[in-house]
């Protein structure tokens, strides 16, 4: 009879959340926060009209949606400057736009170059390694067929259900004509 009671009061219970749940989801759109209207930023692009705020906000770099100065590039006499204020009259100077780089910082060439002779040596040495381990003699075409076809057929057999025993004793055996491959140099 306990049972029955726990039982009955645990289903009640779980009915009682699910249906809860439920009815919870089903009033959360109404709750949902409204959406703020998009501030209308600058002045409206030619050919726009202003009701339209999707159309009437100019693009913005970095420097200007946060408030700061934009960055202007200026170049006299081959050199380039960079600065917040804008060029003596006469002097070419252009806008520089920043993107938000989201702390990424890309490697300067020195960095990249450095990198690259790494890795090329990298590959050299173990080039190198490997063919040190090798015997020297030309593979036999025959040998190297014949344990690439051994491999597939224990592939094949690993694909059918099989005892733990048996796996183990394909695997070993895979691993001995693999050895025996790379000692061939095949």
């Amino acid at each position: 009879m306990k049972n029955f009671i726990n039982m009955a009061l645990s289903v009640g219970l779980a009915i009682a959340i699910v249906g809860g749940g439920i009815y919870l989801m089903s009033k959360s759109s109404q709750w949902a926060p409204a959406k703020a209207p998009t501030p209308i930023l600058g002045n409206a692009m030619p050919g726009t009209q202003m009701n339209h705020p999707q159309t009437a906000m100019a693009p913005q770099t970095t420097a200007q949606a946060s408030g700061q100065s934009p960055i202007i590039k200026c170049v006299v006499n081959g050199k380039t400057t960079y600065s917040d204020q804008p060029c003596a009259n006469g002097i070419r100077q252009q806008q520089v736009e920043l993107h938000d780089s989201n702390g990424i910082v890309s490697p300067n060439a020195a960095t990249v170059q450095a990198a690259r002779q790494r890795i090329q040596a990298e590959m050299q040495t173990e080039a190198t390694a490997v063919s040190t381990t090798s015997t020297g003699k030309q593979a036999d075409p025959f040998i190297c067929s014949a344990l690439s076809a051994e491999i597939n057929s224990i592939d094949a057999a690993t694909r059918n259900r099989l005892d733990a025993y048996e796996m183990q004793r394909l695997r070993i055996r895979r691993e001995e004509v693999r050895t025996q491959q790379f000692r061939s140099g095949c």
